[in-house]
């Protein structure tokens, strides 16, 4: 459910009658599902904003419109729409001193997506060091940055930027966004994991899903549980990865491109019916070759990039796309 404040505006934003006012509550709302994992309700808040600019216009709410719809593409793996969206708020805020930074900062993160690490890495040192960035751009861009340092093995320019935003092994600075928080702790216990202190990763992962019930972020619940599935995998506890791997089922990381073949790829280890287990390798082989991308643009899941054993990808080479 939305939170409280959101019905005390929206009684505000109706009693002054304007459709501005209203447009940009809608993009506030999208922005909010979005961080939630909830893609189509915030697609819809998105419309609604449109539908109200078109009888009166305001540039800058669109501009917010746009960008928003840009970050679900995103989130849903459409980078050629995602990239239009962010096209047209450049179009909408030409000639605006600050603008560069939320679109930069979002296509920065489309580049992580993608698996174009160093690119991604170029624009967000770029975004940070900016004289005029505020906190508010700052903070979400060394989250994305860390990830990046991450992907790439850097693990501790990785912890240096988890460090710079209060996001530590004990919890996070509260001045830190939810959204930015919640994903920032994931970012920490996959540093931890990679730095090969797995029961240490593991212990963070069942509190940081302790601590986010309430919250409703199935996007980062489904990551979240399939991380916690392949440590419990690889500490030898078949029985608590199953267990994980039922919450991100749950969660709806099957809808999730970016999850997917990481769900299979785990649940086919899990199973001791090898023929089952073969049936669910198939189906993340055929995942990855869908992707229609190069091996170093997999999108970054914890068993996406690489991790696709020798047999799933050689089954992927007599697959067609699906």
């Amino acid at each position: 459910s939305l939170p409280s404040w959101v019905g005390a505006c929206r009684r505000t934003v109706y009693e002054s009658g304007s459709p501005q006012t209203a447009a940009y509550l809608h993009c506030c709302v999208a922005t909010f599902e979005g961080q939630r994992g909830n893609l189509g309700e915030a697609l819809r808040h998105c419309e609604l904003a449109e539908n109200l600019l078109e009888s009166d216009p305001h540039v800058w709410v669109l501009a917010a419109v746009e960008r928003n719809r840009g970050s679900i593409e995103a989130l849903r793996f459409n980078f050629k729409e995602a990239n239009r969206h962010f096209e047209t708020v450049e179009r909408l805020t030409a000639g605006s001193q600050g603008a560069w930074l939320a679109i930069d900062g979002s296509r920065a993160h489309l580049a992580y997506q993608a698996g174009r690490f160093e690119a991604a890495k170029t624009s967000l040192t770029k975004l940070i060091g900016a004289a005029t960035a505020s906190n508010y751009r700052r903070i979400p861009a060394r989250e994305t940055l860390a990830r990046v340092h991450l992907a790439l093995g850097e693990l501790e320019e990785c912890a240096a930027q988890l460090s710079a935003i209060g996001i530590t092994e004990s919890g996070s600075n509260p001045l830190v966004p939810d959204y930015v928080a919640r994903w920032g702790q994931l970012t920490q216990l996959r540093l931890i994991a990679a730095k090969r202190d797995l029961a240490k990763a593991s212990g963070l992962a069942a509190k940081a899903w302790s601590d986010n019930r309430s919250v409703g972020d199935r996007a980062f619940d489904s990551a979240l549980a399939l991380e916690a599935a392949a440590l419990a995998m690889q500490l030898g506890d078949e029985v608590d990865a199953a267990r994980w791997l039922t919450r991100a089922n749950a969660a709806g990381c099957t809808q999730q491109p970016d999850l997917q073949a990481a769900y299979y790829q785990l649940g086919s280890r899990c199973l001791p019916d090898g023929a089952a287990a073969s049936s669910l390798l198939n189906r993340a082989a055929a995942i990855k070759v869908s992707r229609n991308l190069p091996p170093d643009q997999l999108p970054q899941g914890p068993f996406v990039k690489g991790a696709l054993s020798a047999r799933a990808n050689k089954i992927c080479d007599g697959i067609e796309l699906i």
